[in-house]
């Protein structure tokens, strides 16, 4: 009897270890970490689309300086791994997240291990592709911004013209903020664009530090435009521009140092 007592002891502790821990898919999430229009059924576009994988720990900081998130895919009658991704910590954060890009239909079981190996906390999404929008005209809007290009300058003049075209600059330069000139060379044919900004997290290979998300109103006859960024700290960033639908538009790289 005594033995039966501590394991349910044993089963409710851990139970109040990883209550509070939960995994969210979303649209976007606010400053303080707090998930926007999270649901568990997603339709995407053909060509893939990215959601925002969000780990929240309302009880506990997430231990350690990295936290690992692993996609698994159902393959018949059980999952199979799929995808892994690393993303670092600071101290005490009690939320991380993760912009990832879904591309194929299934069931996937996504969960974050630690660095010590426990499973932190998981929750499954289902993903189907969006069929109103057909393959044959998806590949039509890549052919569409084929010729576009990304511009990073110092300035930019009255008409739109850049001056001192860069593709660094040290985070003191300038008060670490660039221009970013999108250039069609027709009209861009979206009502707004979506930046994603990547940075490449302690000289790995891949940009693995998903940095933020920036949404901009625009005409869709404009064949250019241009924003402002102000960089925060020193690294090799990647900037992917994104129309309605979450068409790929163009992708640029970007050096800051100290």
């Amino acid at each position: 009897m005594r033995q039966i007592q501590q394991i349910f002891l044993l089963c409710v502790l851990c139970a109040t270890i990883n209550f509070g821990q939960r995994v969210y898919f979303t649209e976007s999430y606010t400053e303080r970490g707090e998930p926007i229009g999270a649901k568990n059924d997603w339709d995407i576009n053909p060509w893939g689309s990215y959601i925002f994988i969000m780990l929240e720990s309302e009880n506990q900081p997430i231990p350690g300086k990295t936290i690992y998130l692993y996609i698994d895919k159902k393959e018949k009658d059980s999952f199979q791994p799929f995808d892994s991704k690393s993303i670092g910590l600071e101290t005490n954060q009690k939320w991380a997240v993760y912009n990832y890009k879904f591309t194929e239909e299934g069931l996937y079981d996504v969960y974050f291990i630690t660095s010590d190996q426990r499973r932190f906390a998981g929750e499954n999404i289902k993903i189907k592709l969006n069929d109103s929008i057909s393959k044959q005209k998806a590949n039509q809007n890549r052919v569409y911004y084929e010729d576009c290009k990304i511009l990073f300058s110092k300035q930019i003049l009255f008409g739109g013209k850049t001056l001192g075209e860069t593709k660094s600059i040290s985070i003191s330069e300038n008060a670490g903020t660039i221009f970013i000139k999108i250039n069609n060379q027709k009209p861009l044919n979206t009502s707004k664009l979506l930046l994603d900004i990547w940075r490449k997290k302690n000289r790995s290979f891949e940009y693995d530090e998903f940095i933020e998300s920036k949404k901009f109103a625009v005409n869709p006859k404009w064949m250019d435009t241009y924003f402002k960024y102000l960089f925060k700290q020193p690294g090799e960033y990647k900037f992917s521009i994104y129309g309605e639908n979450e068409v790929m538009i163009v992708t640029g790289y970007f050096s800051v140092t100290k």
